[in-house]
């Protein structure tokens, strides 16, 4: 579900080819992947949302282009109309990770 929201935004889930529905991604897996944009979808209980953690790794693109975005789990982590609000979000962090490439 969250591959094909990132394809309807014209992004692309590095994960998308692992074999489970919703994969665990380990940290160094992210690391060797060097995403262009990291996007959360954690707790909402915390205070950085779980982005805080990726400060550690200044060399990741993400972090070193400031490309971090978090989106409401209950948006983006169920099958229900939320998912359409999720889905916008996700398109506005692309459409601003894109335009800080120009």
């Amino acid at each position: 579900m969250v591959s094909a929201v990132l394809e309807l935004c014209s992004g692309k889930n590095l994960f998308a080819a692992l074999p489970v529905i919703a994969p665990e991604v380990s940290m160094e897996s992210v690391l060797a992947a060097d995403p262009e944009v990291i996007i959360a979808s954690g707790s909402a209980s915390s205070e950085d949302h779980g982005l805080g953690q990726w400060a550690r790794w200044p060399a990741l693109r993400a972090v070193r282009n400031k490309q971090l975005y978090f989106v409401e789990p209950d948006n983006i982590q169920r099958s229900t109309p939320r998912l359409l609000q999720g889905a916008k979000e996700i398109c506005k962090a692309l459409e601003a990770a894109r335009g800080y490439r120009h």
